[in-house]
């Protein structure tokens, strides 16, 4: 061990710009590439995220209270659920690192399947999902999404594709 039972940190000096990571992603070309990301990159992200999540989580409490078509559960931990690959920039930039930030609960999956992601949305109360959209059809067209308890599921999310105009429209 570099440092004994009981010692000290040592302090080191990080440059906000130098790369804090790289994810992989196939970005807009659709070539799987390696993207550096510097820690100030990073930061921003998940702050921005994170503020995102306590936007939506006030603006649907507010609208709940005028509305009988928003989930009638109110969930106060965030939670998401993990679909995609560690190593990918989803999982880590785009979800783990708000939702730690935010205070909340990551639940991970092994291997997608959208029979097991209703049945994990229902009993560990996830509130986020971001993958890509091939997943949020599979998950929407499940024959178990309608007798699935969806109501804590505040937004599904994603990237990697183009969103389909018709599955951004349904409910």
């Amino acid at each position: 061990m570099l440092i004994e039972k009981g010692g000290e940190m040592p302090e080191i000096m990080v440059d906000p710009d130098s790369d804090a990571c790289i994810f992989y992603t196939s970005g807009t070309t659709g070539r799987p590439k390696g993207a550096q990301l510097t820690h100030r990159g990073c930061v921003a992200n998940a702050m921005s995220l994170a503020f995102a999540h306590i936007v939506q989580s006030v603006a649907t409490s507010r609208a709940r209270v005028t509305s009988t078509k928003l989930p009638a559960k109110d969930v106060s931990q965030t939670s998401a659920l993990v679909i995609t690959p560690l190593f990918h920039v989803t999982a880590n930039n785009c979800v783990a690192h708000s939702i730690t930030m935010a205070g909340g609960k990551l639940v991970h999956m092994y291997k997608w399947d959208a029979g097991e992601a209703l049945k994990l949305v229902e009993s560990e109360q996830i509130t986020t999902i971001s993958g890509v959209p091939v997943m949020s059809r599979e998950l929407i067209a499940h024959p178990d999404f309608e007798g699935t308890d969806t109501s804590s599921l505040k937004s599904l999310g994603g990237g990697g594709a183009q969103l389909s105009t018709r599955l951004s429209r349904e409910d």
